[in-house]
């Protein structure tokens, strides 16, 4: 006896390979009289086999999530193949071109694609709950940072036009004057076609007893060249800033572009090198956290493509041998502003007239050239110049890493210019130094910068413009500045909160302008319950001297932690005191309300020396756009009311769509979910479809992944969704489509019957109009989007049969129709 219960043991403990495959009777499935068709017995005979049809499935690329696809899964011999298109297997990474020839035809094309056919040692697998695709491919055959990035990003937009508005507007009400009405409005349009954008921006302006002033601010061709890792814009705009002072002008720009790169090759870092004994494993740690983890070969190694959390700090390499042995060393890492990664190349080439909005300065046309490349792994240099008939600049200079100490940039500026209105000839020097330091073992992070002009007639371009528009006896000249820093320490003291100190310092040439400002601050946060306090002061010189100090303190309560109860409402007090006389006490409750957190609303109460005063304010943030209103007053008759909203129009091949605000250079998507109205979208909060199931979502982050996604839950009982989440990559301004499948019609649990049996397991039911449903182990099938006159196809053990839907013969219970129909 005992030796038969070890023997059972050991029959249970033992791996199932090597012993009879495990099987079951599928008869016992056909005991309610249904019969099952040969492939359904085949199918369900395999384990962790699924029917072919389409499934919602996350997308597994070596144990990483790259997006979720609604993907169409065919039979290919014993397994099942996914039917996708080139584009799309470029999208997830994994280079087209080892796919043969003859099969890849289009790349949009969906194919049947057969990855361990064409990709040697790959395995595609569709999960036991069809819920996963599971893609093991081997290194060579996947696309490298750069190309994996290029495929990935959607240029080409949407044909679209788009019209962005901001708009507010006060009445000021005085006991002692005429009631005052001020209106503010900002205004961004704009074209896409193709990879092409055009904007306009400008702002509008109205006070009482003046006219119209119509302000423009931007207006611009452009398109970025994703082979150049550049952007090409020709109109109103402003120079990058890299190396000279950004500065507003019309004309023509082709500038590399950062937010085109990697997330691993965006900001500088080191090359870290080292020695791997065996296959290893090595783990990069800052501040004691998991930044890195690469698997290398035995030999040397080179790693390029680490991205630190902060911008300096020690980095603690660890390599791990297959041999268990365990091998550390430390790599110092500091960044500065103008530092990039060895063999990088950051630039832009401008050239117009300049423009900042006024009618001050020359007209003369200038050319300009700037760039930053990484010559070695802990030195960058950058230079730059600038021409035109009456100024000339040049700017050269180096960012090193100190290691340990921390990293610094040095630079010289020149500049030389004609005599002209109002300008004096002349030229001069000017040096900049930026440091910056991140400390590990304090959290402290310190940064300084200092500039000092040599000599008075050093003029940046901005300043030799701005000269235009001021008389000779001002007494701060535009450009006057003999010297400036800053200093500015940011301290993290874990669960005690944090503390930041900002120092400015700013001298003219003679004197006769000083400023000196300062600010710090404390914050801390304790379960739930947030204080702060902090200090400023100014200390300002110009002919007069304006010196004044302010002293705020502020808590912020959640009613969550006074009730105990969940709860989006808080109440903040704050108290202020300032060497000018001003003592200040305010009391604000505030929260949001509706499902989404989209209706905002804050009350407060007011209390100073010899004044009192209420105001009210309320946000509503819907798909069509955002309105808000507020009022105040105080017991010495002032009283002020506010009205104000934004949000866009979308003109694009499915129609036209409100929407939320649009920012001239984000890209955004057009959601189309056909007659699904009154959706909710997931990824931003109050967007729901409109009547037609369109949408737009704004505020996409270029050149990132995207999600998109929408709530079924809030469709109605007459829409099923067929596809609830999608990924996106845009590019510069884009206007994606964001497509989800719908069934729109009835609900139906209908047994199906062919000749008086229930149909087969697994047999799939097609609609005239798209609806769509699988038979169970009872001849019982979940059907979606039914239309009124409804045909529904089979295939009943090799013979095609009908369903033809009467709903009067139905039982009709909450919206779902049930009951029996035969197959004919």
């Amino acid at each position: 006896m005992k030796k038969k219960l070890l023997l059972n043991a050991l029959l249970l403990c033992s791996p199932l390979k090597g012993w009879a495959a495990l099987s079951f009777d599928l008869s016992a499935l056909e005991s309610n009289g249904s019969e099952l068709t040969e492939y359904t017995k085949q199918q369900l005979s395999q384990v962790d086999q699924q029917l072919p049809g389409t499934y919602p499935v996350d997308v597994i690329l070596n144990g990483q999530k790259i997006g979720t696809e609604a993907i169409r899964f065919v039979k290919c011999d014993a397994e099942l193949c996914p039917v996708v298109s080139p584009k799309m297997i470029t999208r997830w990474g994994i280079s087209p071109a080892h796919f043969a020839s003859d099969e890849v035809k289009d790349e949009n094309t969906p194919l049947e694609m057969h990855f361990e056919h064409a990709l040697s040692g790959a395995s595609v697998k569709l999960s036991a709950n069809a819920t996963k695709l599971l893609l093991d491919i081997p290194q060579k055959y996947l696309l490298d940072d750069k190309e994996n990035f290029l495929a990935s990003v959607t240029e080409e937009s949407l044909p679209a036009l788009f019209l962005s508005y901001y708009y507010n507007g006060q009445r000021n009400v005085s006991p002692d004057a005429d009631d005052n009405d001020q209106h503010f409005a900002t205004l961004n349009n704009g074209i896409n076609l193709g990879p092409w954008r055009v904007r306009q921006s400008a702002n509008v302006v109205k006070s009482s007893g003046q006219d119209v002033r119509w302000q423009p601010t931007q207006t611009f061709v452009g398109r970025d060249i994703l082979s150049l890792m550049s952007r090409l814009i020709m109109g109103q705009t402003t120079t990058a800033g890299r190396v000279f002072d950004s500065f507003g002008f019309k004309g023509v720009s082709l500038s590399s572009i950062d937010e085109m790169l990697p997330d691993s090759q965006r900001n500088y870092a080191p090359i870290i090198r080292g020695i791997a004994l065996s296959q290893a494993t090595v783990e990069i740690r800052q501040e004691g956290n998991l930044i890195y983890q690469k698997s290398i070969p035995a030999g040397s190694f080179e790693l390029n493509d680490v991205v630190p959390n902060n911008s300096s700090g020690d980095l603690e390499v660890t390599v791990r041998e297959s041999t268990g042995e365990v091998r550390k060393f430390i790599q110092p890492y500091a960044q500065t502003p103008k530092m990039v990664r060895k063999g990088q190349l950051r630039y832009e080439l401008s050239s117009g007239s300049y423009d900042n909005g006024n009618s001050g300065g020359d007209n003369d046309i200038f050319v300009q050239a700037e760039g930053l490349y990484g010559v070695g792994n802990t030195v960058t240099v950058f230079s730059g110049a600038m021409a035109s008939d009456s100024y000339q600049s040049g700017v050269a200079g180096l960012g090193l890493s100190l290691g340990d100490f921390g990293g610094i940039s040095l630079e010289m500026d020149t500049s030389r210019n004609k005599k002209a209105k109002r300008i004096d000839a002349g030229s001069g020097y000017a040096t900049r130094i930026n440091y910056s330091k991140y400390f590990a073992t304090t959290a402290t992070t310190l940064q300084a910068s200092y500039q000092q002009s040599i000599d008075r007639g050093y003029l940046n371009y901005a300043d030799y413009q701005a000269r235009f528009g001021v008389t000779r006896d001002t007494d701060n000249l535009p450009g006057d500045t003999r010297r400036q820093w800053q200093v500015s320490l940011n301290q993290d003291l874990a669960d005690f909160g944090s503390f930041s100190f900002n120092y400015y310092s700013q001298q003219s040439w003679d004197n006769v302008y000083q400023s000196k400002t300062l600010n710090a601050s404390y914050n801390v946060n304790w379960r739930g319950v947030s204080a702060g306090v902090s200090y400023s002061t100014s200390d300002i010189t110009n002919r007069t001297r304006y010196k004044d100090n302010v002293l705020a303190l502020n808590v912020v309560l959640p009613f969550s932690t006074l009730w105990g109860q969940p709860s989006q409402a808080r109440i903040n007090h704050s108290y202020i005191t300032s060497r000018s006389g001003l003592s200040q006490n305010q009391t604000t409750v505030s929260g949001s309300l509706l499902r989404e957190s989209n209706l905002n609303y804050s009350l407060s109460q007011t209390w100073a020396q010899d004044q009192t005063g209420q105001a009210a304010r309320v946000q509503y943030d819907g798909g069509s756009g955002s309105v808000n209103a507020a009022y105040s007053r105080n017991n010495n008759g002032f009283s002020q009311y506010s009205l104000g909203s934004s949000g866009a129009v979308v003109f694009h091949p499915g129609g036209v769509t409100l929407g939320q605000s649009i920012s001239p250079k984000e890209p955004f998507a057009i959601i189309s979910a056909p007659g699904a109205s009154n959706v909710s979208v997931t990824t931003k909060s109050g967007v729901k479809t409109d009547g037609r199931g369109y949408a737009i979502v704004p505020a996409l982050t270029a050149y990132r992944q995207n999600s998109i996604g929408i709530d079924s839950t809030t469709a109605d009982d007459f829409t099923t969704l067929t596809s609830t989440q999608t990924q996106a990559t845009p590019g510069f301004g884009t206007a994606i489509a964001a497509n989800f499948g719908t069934n729109i019609g009835r609900k139906a649990w209908l047994q199906v019957l062919y000749r008086h049996k229930p149909l087969s397991l697994g047999t799939e039911l097609q609609g005239s109009n798209g609806a769509t449903g699988i038979v169970d182990d009872k001849g019982y099938a979940w059907i979606t989007g039914l239309s009124d006159d409804e045909v529904l196809s089979a295939d009943a053990g090799g013979t095609q049969c009908r369903v033809h839907i009467h709903y009067e013969r139905l039982v009709l219970t909450k919206d779902i129709y049930t009951g029996a129909v035969e197959c004919e």
